[in-house]
């Protein structure tokens, strides 16, 4: 009986510590059991930061701790970017998201497949175009051997357009991720505004929501190399250079790092949905239209314009999801709009459980701010 109340008590204060933890303990701790070079997390609700924090090194077996203005390669998190960069330009009355394929890039792609033509922005933003998932073949190869001599925008036309001259690999309304439908998309946008995507990005995005840390590709360069987070494959620091991150062409679906604090400033302006007049301005329409699927399943969700949107519990309805990798750094972040409730984790490297380790900050989060609430 007395052993039986000591465990009690020891299980008790066990829980009162654990409730009592700081998020900088508890990236600290999570970060050396899953032995992640580096992690950031932060938590918010409406304009107001709740937490935030990070921990370890910027490059294994080098110096230098990780701050809260580090750059973190943010991967397919960029993709709800390029669809609110769309509706931005939508807004502007620069074209819609039922422009088709033959419309915007006929001219300068004449041999478009007849299966594409018809295609939509929307349907590219809901990986819903026919578009491949990515492939490790001899058109990817090229790419990577362009890289080294044309910049972002020349090769994104190059090999979008070496897609659209061949069939859909699926019929056109299946859903198949695909990071070359976003790049399809991205080319899209730059074809009407007759800027690069980087250009539009920077422009729309990121000088209007003051995401002063935030840019493309590697965060770290090789003329700086240690001012920033190297990227990770289970624990091997990757050297900044073009094999640093994929292709720069692949922007629109995935290229984009960011500080923390940027990430959150994004995921607020996703939160307000338009509710007050701001820069950049979207309507609370275009908002919901970017975060509700039109093929939403019950009790499993479905994929919008770059958001999934999941039914969560804690969420009290549906919450806006999205993880990112190049499979050398790893990010997540979830919003819960019945809640006006956000977090994100980011770590610089790719494999070794990542996912996992970021999935339990966001469960601490969920628990301390959207638990019985």
């Amino acid at each position: 009986m007395i052993r039986s109340l000591i465990t009690l008590a020891l299980a008790l204060l066990s829980t009162c510590l654990a409730s009592a933890e700081t998020l900088e303990e508890m990236l600290a701790r999570v970060n050396q059991r899953y032995q992640l070079p580096a992690m950031a997390a932060i938590a918010f609700r409406g304009g107001e930061v709740l937490e935030q924090a990070c921990t370890g090194i910027r490059c294994q077996g080098k110096p230098g701790a990780v701050t809260l203005d580090d750059r973190f390669h943010l991967g397919s998190l960029t993709k709800s970017m390029t669809s609110s960069l769309a509706a931005l330009l939508i807004e502007e009355k620069r074209f819609s998201w039922d422009d088709s394929l033959e419309k915007v890039l006929g001219k300068t792609i004449p041999a478009l497949h007849k299966d594409y033509r018809n295609v939509t922005l929307r349907q590219l933003c809901e990986h819903r175009g026919g578009m491949p998932a990515h492939q490790n073949d001899e058109l990817w190869k090229e790419l990577w051997r362009r890289s080294l001599t044309h910049d972002a925008a020349q090769n994104r036309l190059w090999y979008v357009s070496e897609l659209l001259k061949r069939p859909p690999t699926q019929p056109v309304g299946t859903y198949e991720y695909s990071n070359s439908g976003y790049m399809a998309a991205g080319l899209m946008l730059e074809t009407v505004t007759q800027q690069s995507w980087e250009t539009l990005m920077r422009e729309q995005l990121f000088v209007p929501l003051k995401m002063q840390h935030s840019g493309f590709g590697p965060a770290a360069t090789p003329a700086d190399p240690l001012a920033q987070p190297w990227p990770h494959i289970d624990g091997k620091p990757i050297e900044p250079s073009l094999q640093a991150d994929n292709p720069a062409a692949l922007g629109p679906a995935g290229t984009v790092h960011a500080s923390i604090g940027d990430l959150a400033r994004y995921g607020q302006w996703h939160l307000r949905a338009g509710e007050k007049k701001e820069v950049p301005a979207l309507t609370p329409a275009s908002f919901a239209l970017l975060h509700q699927s039109r093929y939403f399943l019950k009790n499993q969700g479905g994929y919008a314009l770059g958001w999934s949107e999941v039914p969560r519990p804690w969420a009290q309805g549906n919450a806006w999801n999205h993880h990112g990798t190049n499979t050398m750094n790893y990010a997540v972040i979830w919003l819960a709009p019945n809640k006006n409730l956000g977090f994100a984790v980011v770590t610089n490297e790719g494999k070794r459980n990542a996912n996992q380790a970021t999935d339990e900050i966001c469960a601490w989060f969920v628990k301390k701010y959207a638990s019985g609430k």
